[in-house]
């Protein structure tokens, strides 16, 4: 008995397209997020009770969505084009991503068993 698979649901670029596009949503949906936060924050459009940090932590939010995006864009036009290489941004940016929330995530635990 052959078992046949369909090649379009299966294929590696299939994955990689779908992948890019649940990821651009969700920077989508975090960059929107970060500006309801900002805009709830300035109490009604007051800018000028709003701390230094809280304005940066609102920069530092676009502009981890905006190269979330980009890079995705990016590998997505590598998969379309075929070019390797385009995807090593991509590849790199989600390595730090992993890196930046192992670190969170260590950090949270060490709080939480410090303050027992």
């Amino acid at each position: 008995m052959d078992v046949r698979v369909r090649s379009c649901c299966c294929a590696l670029h299939t994955f990689v397209r779908v992948v890019c596009i649940f990821l651009t949503l969700g920077y989508l949906f975090l960059a929107l997020l970060a500006t309801a936060w900002h805009l709830m924050a300035t109490n009604g459009g007051r800018f000028n009770e709003v701390s230094p940090g809280h304005t940066v932590t609102f920069v530092l939010a676009l502009t981890f969505c905006l190269l979330g995006v980009s890079v995705n864009l990016l590998a997505l036009l590598a998969v379309r084009k075929g070019q390797r290489t385009l995807i090593i941004p991509w590849l790199v940016f989600q390595l730090l991503v992993i890196i930046g929330k192992s670190r969170v995530f260590s950090h949270v635990c060490k709080q939480c068993i410090w303050t027992k």
